[in-house]
């Protein structure tokens, strides 16, 4: 529905806004499947067909470390209309909440491995809990000192990234 026209009256702060020409499902070769996008900046119009096809995009400058308030200011109009009588100013408010402060990662450790033997990694000795999160990918940046890291079981290893080698 393109009934209504919305008027950007001040741009956020913190964030910008972005008019995509084609919606997100839809194909282009200029990446990311939404074709060319345009910043909007004061005075900008998108329609509310826009909206509906989510070619309206806002997108934060930078991702801060705690949590932040941005807003812009739209006047609604109906095309045709007289503008003093049929628009109506609104704040639109954009609430940002980092996710990375409630990560815990537990660490027991591994504790009476043989020597020349083996003992696997479990979910008793290693683990992360986060709000939300149901599979996590860890990632080796370093070896051990006296041993190996040996990946035994899964077949799928495409998920398992290897950025040491183990170091004996």
């Amino acid at each position: 529905m393109g009934y209504y026209r919305y008027r950007l009256l001040e741009a956020p702060q913190l964030g910008n806004l972005f008019r995509y020409a084609a919606s997100p499902s839809s194909s282009s070769s200029s990446g990311g499947g939404r074709g060319a996008r345009r910043r909007l900046s004061a005075g900008a119009t998108f329609t509310q067909a826009d909206v509906d096809a989510s070619r309206v995009v806002y997108r934060l400058a930078e991702l801060p470390e705690t949590a932040v308030r941005d807003e812009f200011r739209l006047r609604v109009s109906v095309p045709g209309a007289a503008e003093t009588t049929a628009a109506t100013a609104t704040t639109f408010a954009v609430e940002y909440e980092p996710q990375g402060g409630d990560l815990w990662v537990v660490n027991e450790g591994l504790t009476d491995v043989p020597e020349g033997g083996w003992k696997a990694i479990g979910a008793a000795d290693l683990w992360v809990e986060r709000r939300g999160v149901t599979a996590v990918e860890f990632e080796v940046v370093e070896g051990p000192r006296h041993g190996v890291i040996q990946l035994v079981g899964p077949t799928d290893t495409d998920n398992v990234t290897r950025s040491a080698a183990a170091r004996t």
